[in-house]
């Protein structure tokens, strides 16, 4: 911890990536036996190596809004974290993708 500075002082600062800021792409499939509904494919963009956890809630207006782990993925060689909502999916579903 960095007190009152008074004079040159040399300080040192670690940043870790965030996907908050970072858009998912969201791929909407059928899903086998064809007309049973749909299930949907994320890409969110990460940190090469790096583990992530993506969640999901159905309502951003509940305080505190909860929401649930749909998985724990690590990102490929691209940078990439894939992962599959199967659904059943509600009319509205929000997604976001944590650093572990």
């Amino acid at each position: 911890m960095l007190g009152n500075v008074t004079a040159n002082a040399t300080v040192q600062a670690t940043f870790r990536a965030s996907l908050r800021d970072r858009a998912a792409q969201i791929f909407r499939e059928p899903v086998v036996p064809p007309g049973t509904g749909y299930r949907i494919r994320l890409i969110f963009a990460g940190q090469v190596g790096q583990t992530y956890r993506v969640e999901y809630t159905d309502n951003l207006a509940a305080s505190p809004v909860q929401w649930q782990v749909l998985a724990v993925e690590p990102a490929d060689a691209m940078g990439e974290v894939q992962t599959m909502d199967p659904g059943p999916l509600p009319a509205n579903r929000f997604y976001r993708a944590i650093e572990q």
